[in-house]
Parts: C-alpha cells; sequence; structure tokens
C-alpha cells in the first residue's frame, strides 16, 4: 500500500505540505506575499489597499518570485 501511495506521490508531484494539510496538521496559509520591500523587508498579498511603501512604485519591480514547491516522501533526495 505504501509502495503504491510513493508512486502515486511522485506521479502527481504532491508535496509534504499537501499531505500534511489534507491529514489536517497544518492550516492553510494566508495568502503569500507577491511583493517585497527590500529596504524594510514588509511584505504584500495583494489583498487590501496598497500599501504607502509601494505607492510611488512600479509593482512589477517590487513583485516576488514564487518558489515552485518540490515533491517530497521520506527519504527522497530530490526533496525535503
Amino acid at each position: 500500500m505504501l509502495d503504491r501511495l510513493r508512486e502515486d506521490v511522485v506521479l502527481l508531484g504532491i508535496t509534504e505540505r499537501e499531505i500534511r494539510r489534507a491529514l489536517g496538521y497544518d492550516r492553510s496559509p494566508r495568502a503569500p506575499a507577491k511583493h517585497y520591500d527590500p529596504a524594510t523587508g514588509k511584505k504584500w498579498s495583494s489583498r487590501g489597499a496598497r500599501p504607502t511603501w509601494l505607492a510611488d512604485e512600479r509593482i512589477e519591480d517590487c513583485a516576488i518570485d514564487a518558489p515552485q514547491p518540490q515533491p517530497w516522501w521520506p527519504g527522497d533526495e530530490r526533496g525535503a
């Protein structure tokens, strides 16, 4: 059964985070930050009013490139 589950995890690209959420161990996070102020470290998710630190900036210049989730399985060297 575990071998079949492992094959499905790899085939479907399921991440550790997705498994933990499905089992109820982790809560869904807030909306991820999409913009970042390098001067202060503040982040904004593009929800709500535009922050003052982003008022005079081009929104594209402050965009965060989101990392892609990596497949995960215990003992798998490709992801952890």
